[in-house]
């Protein structure tokens, strides 16, 4: 058998190459969570994900970065001098806009009840979610909704990059870090 090649060789290396590119392939995939309504990116699964004891909502903590100034982060571009700024990495990821001033607590209201509609009928019409899902993210409002009440005053509001208000909103609020929650039924996984 020495200097002999089996003639199940060749085919067993394509085996094990395609194996790898397909495993290489799940590892690249990236998941975005985008708006239910309007399709706006709000969040990927880089960011680790928390749950918080409320169910339908999730946090994530975020941190501040330096963005720009060239090659090296910090240092100023000599081609443009560009200096570097520091940015909050959520923030920055999806363009989050925060909404100066914040909503009123009726205002807010409002728009909430108008939005949980619609993510209903969203989630009642997609055929991975469908009634079951819908009802249980009407019943998971009222706890979402207290959970605002509750921090109302340390609460930071944002929406998408377009202020496109019939969309998804999230919510920011300073402890040891700005940490940011996210309504999960109202965000769709898209992988990529």
């Amino acid at each position: 058998l020495k200097g002999r090649s089996s003639p199940a060789l060749p085919r067993i290396r394509t085996q094990v190459r395609s194996s790898r590119l397909r495993r290489q392939d799940k590892l690249a995939k990236m998941i975005v969570y985008e708006c239910r309504i309007t399709g706006h990116e709000f969040i990927t699964d880089s960011f680790n994900h928390e749950d918080i004891g409320v169910p339908g909502l999730f946090k994530v903590r975020s941190a501040f970065i330096s963005e720009g100034g060239g090659s090296i982060a910090g240092v100023a571009d000599a081609e443009d001098g560009e200096d570097a700024v520091m940015v909050n990495n959520v923030e920055s990821a999806a363009n989050l806009q925060e909404l100066t001033p914040p909503p009123s607590k009726k205002e807010f209201k409002e728009w909430f009840v108008e939005f949980a509609k619609r993510v209903r009928k969203n989630l009642k019409e997609d055929p991975e979610k469908g009634p079951t899902e819908a009802k249980a993210w009407i019943a998971r409002t009222k706890g979402i909704l207290g959970w605002i009440n509750e921090n109302y005053a340390d609460i930071q509001f944002y929406t998408n990059s377009d202020f496109d208000m019939d969309g998804c909103m999230c919510f920011a609020i300073y402890q040891s870090d700005k940490d940011f929650y996210f309504m999960s039924d109202a965000l769709k996984a898209v992988k990529f």
